[in-house]
């Protein structure tokens, strides 16, 4: 588990590090709003090249917001990729 600012900084460089130059396009989500905290979950797909060859890797994800003077401010998150359907 990754906590404080360092420590989500830190998860989010990796990411993008572990991809370079990858896209991510949004699927459907549901966003929830409860006062000063709100939810997002959906699915999302990471495409990027490897080797010169496209790939993608869809993706199911949760954030987890509050309102903090004014911004909202990610104070969870899971990302998980999708299982692969059974046979």
């Amino acid at each position: 588990m990754l906590v404080g600012k360092p420590g989500l900084r830190g998860y989010f460089e990796r990411a993008f590090k572990a991809l370079p130059g990858h896209k991510v396009a949004f699927g459907e989500q549901v966003i929830r709003v409860y006062g000063d905290v709100a939810i997002n979950s959906g699915y999302y797909t990471f495409s990027y090249l490897k080797d010169g060859q496209p790939q993608s890797i869809p993706a199911r994800y949760s954030f987890v917001y509050r309102k903090r003077d004014g911004n909202w401010m990610i104070v969870d998150h899971h990302s998980s990729a999708m299982p692969t359907p059974p046979k």
